[in-house]
């Protein structure tokens, strides 16, 4: 079976065959017809249509799955976090049993509330992040301008609805 670029290639010869009186209307028309480009279009509009389909389910199983990992991890912390005030409560550093263990490890960390803390300038770090501004380098290049290894381009892009 063609291809749609290939379906496409003969119209445009048989338009051409035409223009030139190669043939008359009515063997163009039916040639046009008998190619199967609307059918060779609505299998490409089905396939698209099915991708768009899958990548939308994906992502809302993305996002379902974000939410659930931060919900596990959650159940996590609190689950450890219990097992560390038994563990305390009792005055042992480790819970055993054939299978399973638990050991406690003491960490130091800062603790900041950033609604009250005031932390002093040296204690700052500034991180700067450099990209190019896209609709400055447009205007520029568009009003005459040059930049190497910049360039404007047009792109064309399918849309399915």
């Amino acid at each position: 079976m063609p291809t749609l670029n290939e379906l496409t290639d003969l119209e445009i010869k048989l338009k051409r065959m035409f223009d030139e009186d190669e043939i008359d209307e009515q063997t163009f028309e039916d040639t046009i017809s008998s190619l199967g480009k609307e059918e060779k279009i609505d299998g490409l509009y089905a396939v698209a249509t099915d991708l768009q389909e899958t990548i939308d389910i994906l992502t809302a199983r993305i996002k379902n799955n974000q939410e659930r990992l931060k919900s596990e991890k959650k159940s996590l912390d609190h689950l450890l976090g219990y097992v560390v005030f038994v563990m305390e409560k009792a005055g042992v550093k480790e819970l055993r049993t054939h299978t399973s263990l638990f050991k406690t490890r003491k960490s130091v960390a800062v603790d900041i509330d950033d609604e009250t803390a005031v932390i002093p300038e040296e204690f700052i770090d500034i991180k700067e992040t450099r990209t190019p501004n896209k609709t400055k380098l447009k205007e520029f290049i568009n009003g005459g301008g040059k930049v190497k290894g910049v360039a404007v381009v047009e792109r064309t892009h399918a849309q399915v609805k």
